[in-house]
C-alpha cells in the first residue's frame, strides 16, 4: 500500500493492491469523523482540506481485512 503525501495539506492519494470497500477517518482520541463507502477501488483520493492540523487514523477495509494507517495533517 502507498499513501502520499504524508504529512498531507489537501488531498491524500491511496494506492493499494486489493480493492477497498470502506474508509473510516478517526481522531487520535478515537472519535469517528467520516466514513466513506468506496466501490471496490484500488486508487483514490481523500480530501483533508477541512480537517485541522493533527494526527488522524484511517481504517481501510477490504475483502482481505482491515488496515489502519496514521495520517498527519499539516
Amino acid at each position: 500500500m502507498q499513501f502520499y503525501p504524508n504529512p498531507v495539506s489537501n488531498k491524500l492519494t491511496i494506492s493499494i493492491s486489493e480493492c477497498i470497500q470502506k474508509v473510516t477517518i478517526n481522531t487520535v482520541l478515537g472519535e469517528k469523523l467520516k466514513t466513506i463507502l468506496i466501490d471496490d477501488l484500488k486508487d483514490f483520493k481523500i480530501d483533508f482540506t477541512n480537517y485541522e492540523s493533527g494526527i488522524y487514523f484511517m481504517s481501510l477495509v477490504s475483502s482481505h481485512g482491515e488496515e489502519i494507517i496514521e495520517v498527519i495533517k499539516k
